[in-house]
């Protein structure tokens, strides 16, 4: 388990960007990227997954970013 152990109860943007602010984290590009394609997600994609999702929208997003 990582640094943050609540489970994300997210339904748009605005409450990505809230809960980055609540725990300290900054709103980078790279993150919205990445929540915007976990939140349109209909499955469960592993990290290799999610990093060939993510590769189409941001090339420069790496697996340790993921991670």
């Amino acid at each position: 388990m990582g640094r943050y152990r609540c489970h994300l109860n997210l339904k748009s943007y605005q409450d990505f960007d809230s809960w980055c602010g609540e725990h300290g984290l900054r709103v980078t590009d790279r993150r919205r990227t990445v929540a915007m394609i976990i939140l349109a997600s209909r499955d469960y994609p592993d990290a290799d997954e999610l990093r060939s999702r993510v590769g189409v929208a941001n090339p420069r997003i790496s697996l340790a970013t993921l991670y």
